[in-house]
């Protein structure tokens, strides 16, 4: 599984809106929500597999290991965020 490095400073939160493309099991200490506008993918979180469609919002908690799948429809749009404690601070 891939931890990866804390969000902090400026860089305390992370945005990117594109098509999702599966990724290999992780987590790390951000919230991460992850929207799809577009079409459809899949999630895997703690060992549960959920279908996002156009308009589901998805939260994963901190420390939580999830990956996305490789379920993906050809005109699938997201937006994925991350925020992390600092920016909450």
């Amino acid at each position: 599984m891939l931890y990866q490095k804390l969000l902090v400073g400026a860089d305390s939160y992370f945005f990117n809106v594109g098509r999702s493309r599966a990724f290999e099991l992780h987590c790390h200490p951000e919230i991460e929500l992850s929207y799809c506008y577009r079409g459809s993918y899949n999630i895997i979180a703690d060992d549960r597999e959920y279908t996002l469609s156009q308009g589901d919002l998805f939260i994963v908690n901190p420390l939580v290991p999830h990956e996305l799948g490789s379920r993906v429809t050809e005109d699938c749009l997201c937006l994925t965020i991350e925020v992390g404690p600092a920016f909450l601070g």
